[in-house]
């Protein structure tokens, strides 16, 4: 038994915190209900700590109903149910919690702000912590520090709220974009995940209300070059120094590429683990995945996306630190095609945090 595993025995009470402010609200509800209710691990009680869109934290009674679907929205007096949000905290985290995992995607629970939140708590936490957090939800900040670092990505341009005021940034962007990315290429929010805000441009006349709606989400948009491949990707597990990689998976989309829908509704989207790979490439996806994950600092779980081209070109997408976490997600799939189960992962990444 490993000291961490021994730690996880030590332990009574573990909150998992779900739902957020972000328009991955939905997808951070369906990763919870999962680990709730096919992760059972002896002498463990989870805690649900619902938060709800408007940023509140719900009652202990609520985040129950919510989690087990004895009921699917939030009632609008549990709403108003708070004078202030540190009386809602305050009575959320009343019980006596040892640990948190923190299944909140997107802005306001995967960018560092909760995780500089709980870090000030002084409650252990699954996952990594606030700088990490923050710089791998900015696609544009991961970039510059891979980019430095000499790892292939796509090429891209960086669009700001403030660009669209001096219109300076504007007027030139068709040219722009033809010259340094070409068609087609993507528009997406800089800070968010599950594909929310994406949208492929084939033809010039679409590039801004592509970019009008990516700004929908986000102050800060990438227009990035579309690469032609296979869709990979890695699973991510431990810490910054000491981190361990899955089998390679392989995603072929029933659409044009691996949008919202796709990922969480459709039924003829593939998932292919582990993904068809001679030994020499996926040996160099699973050790660029490790680089990245160290290069960023992250501890406790990621997921690492991937092209890899007709001539075996490996380019980097982007890190997710809190990846989607049903049983059919990605990261516990491959996790499963590498021998690690879904409930032995979940108890391996609570005694990463103790340890």
């Amino acid at each position: 038994m490993t000291a961490n595993e021994g730690q996880v025995k030590d332990i009574h009470k573990v909150g998992l915190l779900f739902g957020g402010r972000s328009a991955e609200h939905e997808v951070s509800l369906m990763s919870a209900r999962s680990v709730f209710a096919e992760v059972d691990i002896p002498g463990i009680d989870w805690v649900p700590l619902a938060i709800s869109q408007n940023g509140k934290w719900l009652s202990p009674e609520i985040s129950r109903k919510l989690i087990t679907t004895e009921i699917d929205r939030i009632p609008e007096e549990e709403e108003n149910n708070y004078g202030s949000i540190l009386e809602s905290i305050k009575k959320n985290l009343s019980e006596e919690i040892e640990l948190i995992f923190p299944l909140l995607h997107g802005p306001y629970g995967e960018d560092g702000t909760m995780q500089g939140f709980l870090q000030t708590t002084g409650i252990p936490f699954v996952g990594s912590k606030t700088a990490a957090s923050a710089v791998a939800m900015d696609k544009s900040f991961a970039k510059n520090i891979f980019e430095r670092h000499n790892i292939k990505q796509a090429d891209y341009l960086l669009l700001t709220a403030q660009d669209i005021k001096d219109k300076g940034e504007i007027a030139g962007l068709e040219n722009r974009v033809v010259e340094k990315l070409g068609l087609p290429c993507f528009i997406k929010p800089a800070s968010l995940g599950s594909s929310i805000g994406i949208s492929k441009v084939k033809e010039i006349k679409d590039l801004m209300p592509a970019v009008r709606m990516a700004f929908e989400y986000d102050n800060r948009i990438l227009l990035e070059e579309f690469i032609p491949g296979r869709e990979i990707e890695c699973s991510v597990l431990g810490t910054w120094k000491n981190s361990e990689v899955s089998r390679p998976g392989e995603i072929i989309p029933e659409h044009e590429f691996y949008d919202y829908e796709a990922k969480y509704f459709s039924s003829r989207t593939k998932l292919i683990t582990p993904a068809e790979l001679s030994l020499e490439t996926e040996e160099k996806i699973k050790s660029l995945a490790r680089r990245a994950f160290r290069l960023l600092y992250c501890d406790g779980l990621a997921r690492v996306d991937f092209f890899l081209t007709e001539g075996e070109e490996i380019y980097l997408n982007e890190i997710n630190t809190i990846p989607g976490f049903t049983e059919k997600s990605m990261y516990a799939r491959m996790w499963q095609a590498s021998g690690l189960e879904y409930a032995e992962l979940v108890k391996k990444l609570l005694g990463i945090a103790l340890d």
